[in-house]
């Protein structure tokens, strides 16, 4: 007999267990525990234990590009075919391409 979880049992134990997905991830990424030598907690020059993470750097690494992707917008390449005379300079064109760039960026900021 095989069991299928699916996204909405997860989301429906974390909503029962009071808990944020987002927040419990940064927090794994984040969780640090005492670095053991010989079964002894390993000791810094100032007598305080030195913390190592929790997770290895490949599983944080994972994590952080899983949580990116779904802050940050995934970009289309954008295929632009230019045909006859230019009615520009390269310069006129460089300048209104910073133009353009420089109201997609301010229009970003409006959405934050």
């Amino acid at each position: 007999m095989s069991v299928t979880i699916t996204l909405k049992d997860i989301a429906r134990a974390f909503e029962e267990a009071g808990l944020d997905p987002a927040v419990e991830l940064v927090r794994s990424i984040k969780a640090m525990r005492p670095s053991i030598i010989n079964g002894q907690p390993e000791i810094d020059a100032n007598g305080e234990p030195v913390l190592v993470p929790v997770l290895p750097a490949e599983t944080r690494a994972k994590l952080l590009l899983e949580l990116i992707s779904f802050l940050q917008p995934k970009l289309k390449a954008v295929e632009v075919k230019v045909s006859g005379e230019l009615d520009m300079s390269s310069e006129q064109l460089d300048n209104r391409l910073k133009a353009l760039l420089g109201k997609m960026r301010l229009g970003d900021q409006g959405n934050t």
